[in-house]
């Protein structure tokens, strides 16, 4: 419970040319669905920190425009659909601000943290588009019994006796459709070359897989210097989703903006931002 002797503006967290006071929290508390006081507070000093950082580079546009995405799907019941979360459009259109906001700032600093080191990385990992026909078994014995038959069979017919429904795929090394070690395999073979079975360990459901693949077509990759733009935007991506990128970047604006607790109960919300108090 608030202290009785805490009025209105007594201050919970400061901040280099602002403050959170007592309304502020219970008004951003209102329109928020978050469960904890202490993520309220947290989100509070994330909004004001980013909006004075970069709110000039997100405009009223920006936010509209990920709305009307988010919204196509769901026409005129958008609206009821947000309502199911606890968002109106004014507050969602908020979060999605914030979230623009984030991007923003992790786009800002990866970009200048980029090196050539991170796009040599990059295009070693890359790989365009290439076809392949694949059979997927849950024994390698089965696997294996299969790889012989393609003396005989195609991929198609091999298919349709095991119940697979898919066997033609198409895949960059970006895609998600396979396991990555098994496009990347599929890249690595010849047009027109069978793999041996390859095991494939799926962590997720703690099942193994075993891949018989053959490459049907493969695009050109092109050179380093004729890709590089594009592999910097990867390495930029790339980096931008690391968990410990993210947190440095919001503990190095908190320092920045001189972010203090002031209101001991709330004394632990930036913990895990090193070196803010």
């Amino acid at each position: 419970a608030l202290n009785t002797k805490q009025t209105e503006s007594t201050q919970i967290v400061t901040l280099k040319g602002d403050t959170i006071d007592i309304i502020d929290f219970y008004n951003e508390t209102k329109k928020t669905q978050l469960s904890s006081a202490k993520a309220s507070v947290l989100l509070s000093i994330m909004s004001r920190v980013l909006e004075s950082e970069y709110g000039d580079k997100v405009t009223d546009e920006d936010v509209q425009k990920r709305y009307d995405e988010k919204s196509a799907d769901y026409g005129d019941a958008f609206v009821d659909e947000l309502a199911k979360y606890g968002y109106t459009p004014e507050t969602y259109k908020e979060s999605l601000r914030l979230d623009l906001l984030m991007d923003k700032a992790y786009n800002v600093v990866a970009e200048a943290e980029i090196t050539d080191e991170d796009i040599q990385t990059q295009y070693d990992q890359y790989f365009p588009t290439v076809k392949a026909q694949v059979l997927v078994f849950d024994s390698e014995e089965n696997a294996k019994t299969a790889k012989e038959q393609l003396a005989e069979k195609d991929f198609a017919t091999i298919a349709q006796e095991i119940g697979q429904t898919t066997v033609d795929y198409e895949f960059t090394s970006e895609s998600t459709d396979l396991p990555a070690t098994i496009m990347e395999a599929a890249w690595k073979l010849d047009v027109d070359a069978v793999s041996d079975v390859i095991t494939f360990d799926d962590a997720a459901t703690a099942t193994t897989y075993y891949f018989v693949i053959k490459t049907t077509a493969k695009e050109t990759k092109g050179s380093l210097e004729e890709l590089k733009d594009k592999m910097k935007e990867m390495a930029i991506e790339y980096k931008k989703e690391g968990a410990e990128f993210q947190q440095k970047v919001l503990s190095d604006l908190f320092k920045k903006y001189n972010v203090k607790i002031k209101d001991e109960a709330f004394g632990d919300v930036l913990s895990e931002y090193t070196g803010v108090e």
